[in-house]
């Protein structure tokens, strides 16, 4: 299982930092609907604390390897779902980012998530080709 729970944390990760990448721009739109309505991010709360709690029971691997940064994942998510789901009006503070801002930081984030699941992702491969 914990295998699977890899896979499915590096495949999923890898994808959001290519869209980062390559779509800055309809996460700009996500965050101003966040700005404008912050009760529309409570389906993506859910899934994130959902999706979170799913990697810390499946997979809360604590060791010197690749492997511990999807069990980090976990933790991030569940924390970042606990602290919309408990001060929703946090959401409102991103209101002072201007456009650009917004899309060079995501732009960033998604060149930053891919260099931190470089190393996991080529782990992977590599075990799917052994």
């Amino acid at each position: 299982m914990g295998l699977l729970i890899d896979k499915l944390v590096v495949y999923f990760v890898f994808m959001i930092g290519i869209s980062f990448v390559l779509q800055p721009s309809q996460w700009c739109k996500l965050v101003h609907d966040a700005i404008d309505a912050p009760y529309k991010l409570f389906p993506i709360v859910l899934f994130m604390l959902f999706f979170g709690l799913f990697i810390l029971l499946g997979h809360n691997i604590w060791e010197a390897s690749w492997r511990v940064i999807v069990t980090i994942t976990g933790v991030v998510l569940v924390l970042k779902a606990c602290v919309y789901l408990l001060f929703p009006q946090l959401v409102l503070n991103l209101g002072y980012w201007t456009d650009k801002n917004i899309e060079r930081n995501i732009r960033i984030s998604g060149l930053l998530i891919l260099l931190v699941i470089a190393y996991p992702f080529s782990q992977l491969i590599s075990l799917l080709t052994r």
